[in-house]
């Protein structure tokens, strides 16, 4: 299954997914673009059926947990403050709402074997769609203010804060200075 699983993948999200600013990343997908960092993560156990997909989101001023930042790519889900099935990509680009999963399993789309094909051409539509976009609707400030509202007050997510911070006072310095 792994092998046609594998030709799906490529042919449903993969290749359309390049058309919007994707590129190949081993068995994943990964998105950047005017700070925008997304990755769709697979999770699988020795090409074991079935797969899972989860789509991962966070900005480039984002510390990875050894500190280095840039943060170099990740495929970890628990380094990025934003996780969501990739069927449910439009949520990101219509009232996101934060919502914590720092402990366990992220959500993920779980590929069944009689719906891996129509699963898949759905989650390569979504990322088509709402990814150009994603930049602009998912802005730093926007998920500074949904952490502080609906965080959970983890180790990761008060380091999500404090980046974001000062990522935006740096913003709001060089305004300031470029004024003056």
């Amino acid at each position: 299954m792994a092998d046609a699983f594998e030709s799906l993948f490529s042919q449903h999200v993969a290749e359309p997914a390049r058309a919007v600013g994707f590129e190949r990343w081993g068995k994943r997908l990964w998105f950047e673009r005017d700070g925008l960092r997304a990755a769709l993560l697979r999770t699988e156990l020795r090409n074991v059926w079935p797969f899972e997909l989860t789509l991962v989101v966070g900005h480039s001023c984002l510390r990875d947990f050894k500190g280095r930042q840039p943060a170099p790519r990740s495929g970890s889900p628990s380094e990025y403050p934003v996780k969501i099935k990739p069927s449910q990509t439009e949520r990101l680009t219509t009232g996101y709402r934060y919502v914590p999963h720092n402990l366990g399993r992220p959500p993920s789309d779980v590929l069944g074997d009689d719906t891996a094909d129509a699963q898949l051409r759905q989650i390569g539509a979504a990322l088509v769609e709402h990814l150009p976009s994603l930049s602009s609707c998912l802005t730093p400030q926007k998920v500074l203010a949904a952490i502080r509202r609906d965080g959970e007050n983890a180790w990761c997510e008060q380091r999500w804060i404090d980046d974001y911070k000062t990522e935006l006072s740096r913003g709001s310095a060089s305004e300031g200075g470029s004024q003056g």
